[in-house]
């Protein structure tokens, strides 16, 4: 079921990481964290093959961010946003240097009033 429901989606953000990389200044923090993870990736991944391990890490950290993954998704699903969309526009905006000031324009409800209509319906 794992590799049935995960390996593309771990495939395409390896691919994401990846473009991304080659788009941001290499001393930017997002770089950081993304050569971080590609240097990782095998043991992020491991969890495909062996089903032994748990998905998370069951540390409080990882709990915290899941936590906020899962809300902005269920509160893009509300919305009526794909989410698949909705997380690569804003993480793509956000590797692109995306103004802290103008965080708020990148919220769910803001987003997706900022689009016109036929994006949203993409």
């Amino acid at each position: 079921m794992r590799q049935q429901q995960s390996t593309a989606h771990c495939q395409a953000l390896k691919r994401f990481f990846e473009e991304q990389l080659d788009r941001v200044s290499g001393k930017a923090p997002i770089a950081q964290a993304i050569r971080y993870a590609l240097k990782h990736w095998e043991g992020l991944t491991r969890f495909l093959d062996d089903r032994r391990i748990d998905l998370d890490s069951g540390h409080d950290d990882g709990a915290e961010s899941w936590a906020i993954a899962a809300s902005l998704i269920e509160t893009c699903k509300l919305n009526g946003i794909d989410p698949h969309t909705y997380l690569a526009d804003v993480l793509s905006r956000l590797v692109n240097l995306w103004p802290n000031a103008r965080l708020d324009q990148l919220l769910p409800w803001n987003w997706a009033a900022s689009r016109d209509p036929l994006q949203r319906a993409a």
